[in-house]
């Protein structure tokens, strides 16, 4: 008769007298690298720091995936860092799992607004001073593709996103100026899907709550509203 791996876990767990079946924990972890790393791609890296198990791969497209696994008993912070395209903080509770993509155009990304749907927009000019607004989400639209780069700046037609005059107070205009490594050009992007400025620890909002074409960009307070929550879309 044969023997099973003593250290495994099976997928699936079936009672035998009832046939219920009752999917473990690794059948979603399965989930999470079928879903997301395609045949033929790359083994890229690997990590057990801090009870965060981890492991990265490279798809054929250039897409790059990272799957997280919080080992410990309680909730962990941990960063994850894009090789050429920065970095960003996370929150696992204890004993889940997630999947982190990073599109093939070296970190390029629309940013979506989860209350309006609508993308952050440039609205084409990439002069000083310009105030960034929301607009119909198009896709390749370059008035739309940000990168974020290893420094926590956010770059668009060779600007940063920054606040209007170094701006800390609730209102301040998110704008694009000439990129110059500020604290009020690096961008910190949080689980919850709130975008904050290094400089302030404001948010960046959707003016008013505002959720047509054309509402504006600013910053503000955080208050968790959806007006300040964005998701981060690969930008090709």
């Amino acid at each position: 008769m044969g023997v099973g791996c003593t250290n495994c876990t099976g997928l699936v767990t079936i009672n035998q007298s009832t046939g219920t079946a009752t999917f473990t924990n690794n059948y979603y972890q399965l989930g999470q690298f079928s879903k997301f790393i395609v045949p033929g791609a790359t083994h890229i890296g690997s990590s057990d720091a801090g009870g965060i198990w981890s492991q990265a791969y490279r798809d054929p497209d250039g897409t790059e995936v990272t799957v997280a696994y919080n080992n410990n008993s309680t909730a962990t912070t941990f960063t994850t860092t894009w090789d050429g395209a920065g970095s960003f903080t996370y929150t696992l509770p204890a004993g889940a799992t997630v999947t982190f993509t990073k599109g093939a155009a070296n970190g390029s990304t629309q940013i979506v607004g989860q209350g309006s749907g609508r993308c952050v927009d440039d609205a084409g000019n990439t002069a000083d001073g310009v105030q960034q607004y929301l607009w119909d989400c198009t896709s390749g639209n370059a008035n739309q593709t940000y990168q974020y780069a290893p420094g926590g700046q956010l770059e668009i037609g060779g600007k940063c996103l920054g606040a209007t005059g170094n701006g800390t107070a609730n209102g301040t205009k998110v704008i694009t100026w000439d990129c110059n490594a500020s604290t009020s050009q690096q961008w910190t992007f949080h689980a919850d899907g709130a975008i904050t400025s290094n400089l302030s620890g404001l948010c960046l909002d959707a003016t008013g709550s505002g959720t047509a074409d054309g509402t504006p960009v600013q910053l503000w307070s955080c208050t968790g509203g959806s007006n300040q929550a964005w998701t981060a879309t690969p930008g090709i």
